[in-house]
């Protein structure tokens, strides 16, 4: 998914991000192409021609990153609330509890269905 970003020093170019994905981490995109990632910042020219740093910082759960341009940060989307990573996390916890139920069947030998 692609979200556009709106900024006063980028009027005539189109920046977008891409939100992570499963393997593979978030891009940054101008004008449709990939900027390349150096030292964990990404130097983007904008209308002014001086090179401005983007940072882009993500966790595994919410796939939509925090976007900082020169140090400051830029809202992209609203952080999740608490019950949104609950949300999330439910289905996780479900799978790893019946892994683990399944796990100790095998090793007693016993089956409860």
């Amino acid at each position: 998914m692609q979200l556009v970003i709106e900024h006063p020093r980028f009027k005539s170019r189109r920046f977008a991000v891409e939100t992570a994905g499963w393997f593979s981490g978030p891009r940054l995109l101008v004008n449709g192409s990939v900027v390349e990632k150096r030292q964990g910042r990404y130097a983007v020219p904008p209308d002014s021609g001086v090179e401005v740093s983007v940072e882009l910082k993500y966790n595994l759960f919410d796939p939509i990153p925090k976007v900082k341009i020169d140090d400051q940060p830029l809202e992209v989307a609203p952080p999740l609330h608490w019950y949104e990573y609950a949300w999330v996390g439910i289905p996780v916890l479900l799978i790893f509890r019946e892994h683990a139920h399944q796990s100790v069947e095998n090793y007693s030998g016993t089956r409860t269905r």
